[in-house]
């Protein structure tokens, strides 16, 4: 029956990796515990690039030169300051003709410099991105919704999965008339395969972590009304003696 218990354990481990200790000498029982929670966002974080292609270097580089001053400008009257606004240096590239796996002439100058967005209100959100996807050579465009508390929101849902794997631990105990006593191990990524040093085949899932909101497909832009958490834990416990 012990075995049967260890199987079903092992097929609910993710695929990250964190190391305890090796296989207890003492009886124990291996256990996962899960909390989530769905809060509307606050805060977002958009990505995007400004490029352009030339068959001058010159002419690349002045054109999304020009674009970024448009773009920094636009965000500037928006409210958005240097805290809120990253630039990366330009970067460029060689595109170059190819035939039969060999690099023939240059053909022009790829261009491009990236930026990093940050929302602190989203009330904004919709005339900014209406705005940068009309732009030409500003592609890329990827945006990122959160929230300004999510260390309290993921700290809060760490102690609810702990709690729920106590949970199971003491449910699983119980059904083999034994306790639950200390803890053993604990980790917030995946414990080894427990079930491999038993003989048994190994078989990984996903793991658990904070979920991207999806745009709906009959919607060109959108807020999404929420984002959602979740966390993992794996725990060792220590069954009491009989």
């Amino acid at each position: 029956m012990m075995k049967k218990v260890l199987v079903l354990t092992v097929l609910v481990m993710g695929s990250s990796l964190a190391y305890c200790s090796p296989i207890p000498e003492f009886p124990f029982v291996f256990t996962t515990g899960r909390a989530e929670k769905e809060v509307p966002p606050n805060t977002a974080t958009m990505t995007f690039s400004v490029k352009a292609f030339d068959e001058v270097s010159s002419n690349a580089v002045a054109r999304v030169t020009s674009r970024s001053a448009e773009v920094m400008n636009f965000l500037g009257n928006q409210g958005f300051g240097k805290s809120n606004l990253v630039a990366y240096e330009l970067s460029k590239q060689e595109v170059r003709e190819t035939k039969e796996y060999q690099v023939l002439k240059i053909l022009g100058y790829d261009v491009s410099r990236q930026f990093e967005l940050t929302f602190d209100d989203l009330s904004k959100y919709d005339l900014v991105a209406e705005t940068l996807f009309k732009m030409d050579n500003v592609s890329d465009i990827r945006t990122d919704f959160g929230r300004k508390d999510r260390k309290e929101i993921e700290a809060s849902l760490v102690e609810e999965a702990c709690a729920d794997a106590k949970g199971n631990a003491v449910a699983m105990g119980r059904s083999f008339g034994r306790g639950v006593g200390t803890v053993h191990c604990i980790s917030q990524e995946e414990i080894p395969s427990i079930g491999s040093r038993f003989g048994f085949e190994t078989y990984y899932g996903g793991g658990i972590g904070s979920y991207r909101a999806v745009q709906a497909p009959d919607k060109f832009l959108f807020i999404p009304a929420n984002v959602k958490f979740q966390k993992q834990v794996w725990v060792v416990f220590k069954l009491k003696e009989e």
